[in-house]
């Protein structure tokens, strides 16, 4: 009863736009029943499989779990963790990155990433200075880079110099596919941020949006038996009401931003983007907020190549599918039916696109999307520069050396002092400037 109640809830939040009396008569109803929602970890609904591998199991361990049981090394096809959701965990400290994510395989995969450290000096003296060294050390998580816009000839590489041009930290001898991490193995499913877009957009429910809000980080955490919730809530972006900044991607094209100081509209932001980051891996969920809300508002999908692009393709880069296509059968074998659902489906949509494919394509919006200006997108994603950075892996362990040193002991116990650095993370000085030496 909870998950279908649950289910009834975000189904009707997904149509609001589409057939707005309906979903408001099912939101009351489900609201009306707080009792019957999922809340907790022990109301989540975890289906049961058999033992024989080969029968009673998930599709998902079929297509990918079933490769890594057989063949370990074999991970070309295991999903790996996205740049621009990786950089949302890394901002904000979040300690479910280790839930979600695998850290990569082997060692000597591990992705290297070249930063500054500082402390305060220690030379008599100079104890108001601050001693800096440049080196390079491994990280336990990576995640997968996306294809650069510098590829479709438009977009220019920035320099550091004027002259030279600042290298991809992806481009480094090390990275190859096995450095990439890897999404958790189990994944269930929760959700308590719907009970507070409820609250904020039609008064219901006995709580505050607020409250609710919180419960579902809380629940989130819970799920994934991690603690740190408190502290992790008490940051600017993520606590109620505040606004906050994160990290840029590696190319310098996309930052995290939480404007969710003011009014509704703000606070919708913050419920939808942590309902994003709660809801991990569950892939439509995530699909279908994002086309509803335009919230997490990520760049464009840039191609590495002009092959076998859909028909009206911008050919160098295409916003996300708002939509699949029919099967091709239902134009063989269900032609009349097929065509009166392409004309219905370009009558109702909030932005449609009856031109390509005749009608038939990834660019019409269903009629629950929130429309979004192309010719705005377009502006600024046909030609620019890139500046490459290794800012999302850095200060791993630490901002600074005394909480870096803290940093490497939580992921190696056993490491004695910082003489062993380079034998636990591979650690290298390029350069020091007034900083007494280690090792």
């Amino acid at each position: 009863m909870k998950f279908a109640n649950t289910l009834r809830l975000e189904v009707a939040m997904n149509t609001q736009s589409a057939i707005p009396e309906r979903s408001l008569q099912a939101i009351q109803a489900s609201m009306g029943r707080e009792d019957l929602l999922m809340s907790t970890v022990e109301d989540n609904m975890c289906p049961k499989w058999g033992t024989q591998k080969d029968v009673d199991v998930s599709w998902y361990y079929t297509r990918f779990l079933k490769e890594l049981d057989t063949k370990p090394n074999n991970i070309d096809s295991y999903p790996n963790v996205n740049l621009y959701f990786f950089i949302w965990l890394r901002s904000f400290n979040d300690p479910r990155l280790e839930a979600y994510c695998q850290k990569t395989f082997d060692f000597e995969d591990r992705f290297e990433v070249r930063d500054t450290l500082f402390r305060q000096s220690v030379i008599e003296g100079h104890e108001l200075m601050m001693d800096s060294m440049i080196v390079t050390y491994k990280v336990p998580y990576c995640p997968r880079e996306e294809y650069s816009p510098v590829t479709t000839g438009a977009w220019e590489v920035g320099t550091y110099d004027g002259v030279n041009k600042i290298p991809s930290p992806f481009s480094s001898a090390n990275v190859s596919r096995d450095t990439y991490s890897k999404v958790a193995y189990d994944l269930v499913k929760m959700d308590a941020f719907h009970a507070a877009e409820a609250k904020i957009k039609y008064g219901l429910g006995a709580k505050s949006a607020e409250d609710y809000y919180k419960a579902g980080i809380i629940a989130s955490f819970d799920q994934w038996g991690v603690s740190g919730a408190s502290d992790y809530y008490e940051q600017d972006g993520v606590k109620w009401n505040t606004n906050g900044e994160g990290i840029y991607d590696y190319q310098g094209i996309y930052k995290v931003e939480v404007n969710g100081e003011g009014g509704d509209e703000n606070h919708l932001e913050q419920i939808w983007k942590q309902r994003y980051l709660a809801d991990f891996f569950n892939g439509h969920a995530a699909w279908t907020l994002e086309r509803r809300t335009r919230v997490m508002n990520y760049p464009p999908y840039f191609y590495a190549s002009v092959n076998n692009l859909p028909e009206g393709s911008k050919t160098t880069y295409d916003y996300i599918p708002e939509r699949l296509v029919y099967p091709t059968e239902e134009l063989t074998k269900n032609k009349v039916q097929y065509y009166k659902a392409i004309d219905l489906l370009q009558a109702n949509s909030p932005q449609s696109s009856p031109i390509y494919h005749w009608g038939d394509n990834f660019f019409t919006l269903l009629q629950f999307a929130k429309t979004f200006d192309t010719a705005a997108g377009d502006a600024k994603w046909a030609r620019g520069t890139v500046v490459y950075s290794s800012k999302f892996a850095q200060k791993w362990y630490g901002k600074d050396w005394d909480h870096f040193l803290e940093g490497v002991k939580k992921e190696f116990p056993a490491i004695k002092d910082t003489t062993e650095f380079g034998k636990y993370i591979d650690m290298k000085v390029i350069k020091q400037v007034e900083f007494t030496p280690y090792w």
